[in-house]
């Protein structure tokens, strides 16, 4: 056996390896709120890449990605940052999607100018009606509206989280009866 050795000088470059990190604007939000991602990673390089995944199967290779979950529940967000160095990095966030309250609402009705009827709405711990200068209590789930014209009253209800919901109804007032003397 014969052996022989032979000694180069080559330059070598160390990378750094990247460190991961995520930015949420808010870990907790209600159905239909957009969510902003940010990108909070450290790296040697202003190159980098990201692969963005957000636990619905949906993904984004934008640096700070803004996403709106269709369904409640929680989400892993997965964020993979590569170097300019091909060196990667993950890290994880989780979010929560929480519901909106479901309302239930007193049916549209009709009555005669001036008389009072009742409203009311579920599915909250907080009710907000308006207009409320035709109601006995705006900020409860039970009201009594009396109108001289027809008027549609908005419900804000609140679930115990803050998220919130809207809905109508409508009180028609009655022409006033037509009376005839013989």
């Amino acid at each position: 056996y014969c052996f022989d050795t032979i000694l180069a000088q080559m330059p070598i470059q160390v990378i750094e390896q990247p460190i991961a990190a995520i930015g949420v604007s808010d870990s907790m939000v209600c159905l239909g709120t957009s969510i902003h991602f940010f990108d909070l990673s450290i790296a040697d390089s202003a190159s980098k890449a990201w692969y963005w995944s957000f636990g619905n199967q949906t993904f984004s290779s934008v640096q700070d990605p803004v996403l709106t979950y269709a369904d409640t529940g929680y989400y892993d967000v997965i964020l993979t940052l590569i170097s300019a160095g091909q060196c990667a990095d993950t890290t994880f966030a989780s979010v929560q999607i929480l519901p909106n309250p479901q309302i239930g609402l007193s049916p549209d009705t009709s009555v005669c100018a001036g008389i009072p009827v009742q409203l009311w709405a579920t599915g909250g711990t907080g009710y907000s009606w308006s207009p409320s200068a035709y109601l006995t209590q705006a900020l409860d789930s039970f009201t009594t509206a009396t109108v001289l014209q027809s008027t549609p009253f908005a419900v804000e209800v609140a679930s115990s989280f803050g998220c919130t919901a809207r809905d109508t109804v409508r009180v028609d007032t009655l022409p006033d009866p037509q009376t005839t003397v013989i």
